[in-house]
C-alpha cells in the first residue's frame, strides 16, 4: 500500500504529461485544419457542376467533391463541416464551381443556395468580329432575325441611351461568351454586350485615346 502512494505523484506528473501532449497535438490539429480550410484547392479555371440532392448525406456530397477535384480530403471536410460549419444549412440544388476554391468558399456556395442554371442559349463572339458577322452568329444560333438586329444598330434613338453616339455599333459590341436563360429579344442582345462593352473598358480609356487625338470609337476599331 505504501509504494502505491508512493507512485501517485509520478502518475499524476505522468498523466499531467499527458494531458499536455494531448492538448498540444488537438491544438496542432485545429490550427492545421483551420490553415487547411483556408488554402484554395482546384486545377486553376477548372470548372465543375454538381448537384446536391434533397436528402443526401454529408458522406455522399464529400465524395463528389474529392471525386471532381475540388477538396483535397473527404474526411477533414466532413469534420469542419460537422465542427464548424452546418449541413443542415446547406440547400439542394444544380452548382457549377470555378476552382481553386477554399472549403470556406465551398461550405458557403451550398449554404447561401448559389445554385447553377445551365443556359438555354449561349453564343460565343470571337475578338475581331465585325457587326454582320455578329449578327450573323445570333441568327445562326436561332436568336432573332437580321432585318430587327440592323434596324437597331441603325437606330440612334436605340444607340444614343446606350452610350453609343454614333450610327453604328460597330466596335461596342464587345467580344465575349454569351449567355441566356430564357429566349432575348434582338434589343436585350445589342444592350448586353454594349453594356459588357462599358463594364469592360479601361479605366480612362477615353482620356487616353482623347491625348493621341483620337475619338473613342476611333480607338476601339
Amino acid at each position: 500500500m505504501h509504494r502505491f502512494l508512493s507512485l501517485i505523484p509520478k502518475l499524476f506528473r505522468l498523466f499531467c504529461i499527458l494531458v499536455t501532449i494531448l492538448s498540444i497535438a488537438s491544438v496542432l490539429s485545429f490550427v492545421n485544419l483551420n490553415k487547411w480550410v483556408e488554402t484554395p484547392y482546384g486545377e486553376a479555371g477548372k470548372e465543375v457542376e454538381l448537384s446536391l440532392d434533397k436528402g443526401s448525406s454529408l458522406s455522399l456530397l464529400s465524395s463528389k467533391l474529392y471525386d471532381n477535384g475540388v477538396i483535397s480530403s473527404r474526411v477533414k471536410f466532413q469534420i469542419w463541416v460537422r465542427l464548424l460549419s452546418d449541413f443542415r444549412k446547406f440547400q439542394a440544388g444544380n452548382y457549377k464551381f470555378t476552382l481553386p476554391l477554399n472549403v470556406k468558399e465551398v461550405s458557403d456556395t451550398f449554404i447561401q443556395g448559389k445554385t447553377y442554371s445551365k443556359a438555354l442559349y449561349e453564343v460565343v463572339i470571337p475578338e475581331g468580329y465585325t457587326e454582320k458577322q455578329i449578327v450573323e452568329k445570333f441568327v445562326q444560333a436561332g436568336i432573332g432575325t437580321r432585318d430587327n438586329y440592323w434596324k437597331l444598330l441603325r437606330n440612334p434613338e436605340f444607340l444614343g441611351p446606350l452610350g453609343v453616339e454614333y450610327l453604328s455599333a460597330e466596335g461596342y459590341l464587345y467580344p465575349a461568351t454569351y449567355s441566356f436563360f430564357t429566349m432575348p429579344t434582338e434589343e436585350e442582345v445589342i444592350k448586353k454586350m454594349i453594356a459588357t462593352f462599358w463594364e469592360r473598358l479601361p479605366d480612362h480609356y477615353e482620356i487616353h485615346v482623347a491625348s493621341r487625338g483620337l475619338s473613342l470609337r476611333e480607338g476601339i476599331i
